[in-house]
């Protein structure tokens, strides 16, 4: 999914995680030290988790998205660290290269533009194809029930407020989506950008993957409430 041009001048103040990003790292590992290991990002952005990776001694990160500004700040953000490739890119599509002993792909990227569970399941074992035995693809979802008891239908939050504009957002809740509308005025120009992910469920994800005799999957809450999910998926 394409970001809007303010995307990436607004970013720190409207998405960046923060102290969380090494928490997160942390989480995605669950427990096994990195050092030394070969991993993965789908979907890097900016790098704050990529970062968080490489505090915690990964040998080898590759940084994939597919927008070239995207590159272009990890370029400039991770030009003096040999440990660092970065690659334009579609992580769902790429099958060749080298394995990796984790993939993981945050701020639900992994459900963004996808239209049913089938696709789904696709990407993950697209993704599983390219990852070592032993290892496993990581990945984060929104929690459909749950986002709707803390975002409910016709809730307008506003999550930035500042000298450069106010940006706000709603959930729609559709039957196979989620759809997060932003809204608002940013550097005196009015702002409108839509996420449509797929309707995250971890009972039907989990039946679904149940189907598919190599994989298994696991669950861990990102926060409190269960609406920021941490999906592993590994080979059986």
């Amino acid at each position: 999914m394409k970001h809007p041009h303010w995307y990436f001048t607004f970013y720190s103040q409207l998405f960046d995680r923060g102290a969380l990003y090494a928490a997160e790292a942390r989480a995605i590992c669950q427990g096994t030290s990195p050092i030394g290991q070969s991993v993965q990002e789908i979907g890097a952005g900016t790098g704050g988790h990529a970062a968080a990776m490489l505090a915690l001694g990964v040998e080898q990160l590759e940084l994939l998205d597919v927008e070239e500004e995207a590159t272009d700040v990890l370029r400039e953000r991770f030009a003096a660290d040999n440990r660092v490739t970065i690659v334009l890119g579609n992580g769902f599509h790429r099958k060749s290269g080298s394995p990796f002993d984790l993939v993981y792909c945050m701020y639900s990227v992994a459900t963004q533009s996808c239209d049913s569970i089938k696709e789904l399941i696709g990407r993950i074992d697209t993704v599983i194809h390219r990852v070592k035995p032993g290892g496993r693809y990581v990945f984060e979802a929104i929690d459909y029930e749950a986002s709707s008891k803390i975002y409910p239908p016709g809730l307008r939050t506003c999550v930035f407020d500042g000298l450069e504009g106010q940006v706000y957002i709603e959930s729609i809740y559709m039957p196979n989506a989620l759809r997060i509308v932003y809204s608002g005025h940013l550097a005196g120009n009015s702002i409108s950008y839509t996420v449509r992910m797929l309707r995250f469920s971890r009972r039907e994800i989990a039946e679904a993957l149940s189907q598919v005799s190599h994989l298994s999957i696991g669950f861990e809450n990102l926060d409190e409430q269960g609406r920021r999910v941490l999906c592993r998926v590994s080979e059986k």
